[in-house]
């Protein structure tokens, strides 16, 4: 919890959490419990979700800055 906690701090302002909210992944409601990492069950598997999106978004940003040849 303490993690999910740290992890709520850093992602806070990140625009992260307006993502999830507009996506209906986490409700509007939760997302202050997702943030300060209150329900281990929900943040668990919210912060899943967020770590697969950043991570297909830095693998196309690398995929852009690579020589089309290299690949």
């Amino acid at each position: 919890m303490v993690y999910f906690s740290a992890i709520g701090k850093y992602i806070a302002e990140s625009g992260g959490p307006y993502l999830l909210a507009e996506n209906h992944i986490v409700e509007k409601g939760s997302l202050k419990g997702f943030i300060s990492g209150k329900n281990y069950n929900r943040c668990k598997r919210v912060h899943q979700i967020l770590s697969l999106s950043l991570e297909k978004l830095h693998f196309k940003h690398f995929l852009d800055q690579v020589d089309p040849s290299v690949i």
